[in-house]
């Protein structure tokens, strides 16, 4: 299976937001996304400074779709992974393991020493992310509504 991961462009946008759809529409997730919001979504990572955008393009297809932000640190940059998907007829194939492989090769060419993400506990991306190499810190996430 041929395969390319690089950074979103302006003329991509439309088919990675589809491919990011797909990929919640279906179970665990289950979200009937506004196509208009989704590509709003993915413009504000492409091509802004500190912002990623990558593609996974299998066969000529958009299949997924990895945004980022690159944090500055006193030491090194880090890359936040901010969302991270693979549509579902390309799951269950490697492509993820290999798309989050290369996007970490692209963070570490920007000079980041490590990545960051959050996820749930209890859904199948957890046992993804640590069979690529990812491994759980303690942490706490504290979140205050500015809209009450």
């Amino acid at each position: 299976m041929d395969y390319t991961v690089r950074p979103v462009a302006a003329d991509e946008i439309d088919a990675c937001a589809a491919a990011y759809a797909a990929a919640y529409s279906e179970a665990l997730w289950d979200e009937a996304l506004n196509p208009g919001q989704v590509n709003g979504y993915i413009r504000t990572f492409s091509g802004r400074d500190g912002f990623c955008a990558w593609r996974l393009s299998v066969d000529g297809e958009i299949a997924g779709v990895a945004l980022g932000i690159v944090v500055p640190c006193v030491d090194a940059p880090f890359l936040r992974i901010e969302d991270f998907c693979v549509a579902p007829k390309w799951q269950r194939k490697g492509l993820g393991g290999a798309f989050l492989a290369e996007i970490q090769k692209h963070a570490a060419d920007m000079g980041c020493d490590c990545a960051l993400l959050a996820t749930q506990p209890d859904v199948p991306a957890r046992s993804f992310y640590l069979k690529n190499g990812f491994r759980e810190i303690p942490a706490a996430y504290l979140y205050k509504d500015y809209r009450s």
